[in-house]
């Protein structure tokens, strides 16, 4: 499974100064953006102006194998950055990124927790940044098996907001409990 770069070019919808979603003005890029990994999805890119790396990419899944094995739980959530749009690297762990496209050596941002709600999944990432912070809104899941309501299995998805002020403070985020 490969990402794959979509251009789109909008015009503004005159009513409203919004951007036309008319999928017939987009093109896609010949190239793939990530690569190597076992399952990932849902991509979530924000342009950050006045940084080096201006492009912010968010996206979920497994990098290696089944699961993420070595971290909690099954999906996570990655972190990628582009000074382009074409070239990415993502977080690699104590502030070094991969361009070479090994997911070995990516490490997820953040990972399923032990709580009820948020021990098989988090995935989902929609990311905005406005005034100088950042602000993630994903999803988490408890496993089947350990979610009971009035005696029935449940699996519980909650929505959890986050917020923090730079790529350094994602990468130590520890906020685990849901708004």
């Amino acid at each position: 499974m490969l990402l794959s770069a979509v251009l789109l070019l909008v015009a503004a919808d005159p009513a409203f100064g919004r951007p036309i979603q008319d999928i017939s003005a987009w093109q896609r890029e010949k190239h793939d953006l990530l690569s190597g990994f076992s399952n990932m999805y849902q991509p979530c890119v924000r342009e950050i102006p006045g940084q080096d790396y201006r492009y912010k990419m968010w996206f979920f899944g497994w990098a290696v194998g089944v699961g993420n094995k070595g971290y909690p739980g099954c999906d996570a959530i990655f972190h990628a950055r582009s000074k382009d749009l074409k070239h990415w690297e993502v977080y690699s762990d104590g502030g070094r990124w991969d361009g070479t496209m090994n997911p070995t050596l990516w490490v997820p941002i953040i990972t399923a927790d032990d709580k009820p709600y948020d021990a098989w999944h988090n995935g989902d990432p929609s990311v905005v940044y406005k005034d100088r912070r950042f602000y993630m809104a994903f999803t988490a899941t408890g496993k089947p098996e350990k979610v009971y309501v009035a005696g029935k299995d449940l699996l519980q998805a909650v929505f959890t907001l986050s917020v923090w002020e730079s790529e350094e403070a994602l990468h130590r985020f520890v906020e685990r409990e849901p708004h």
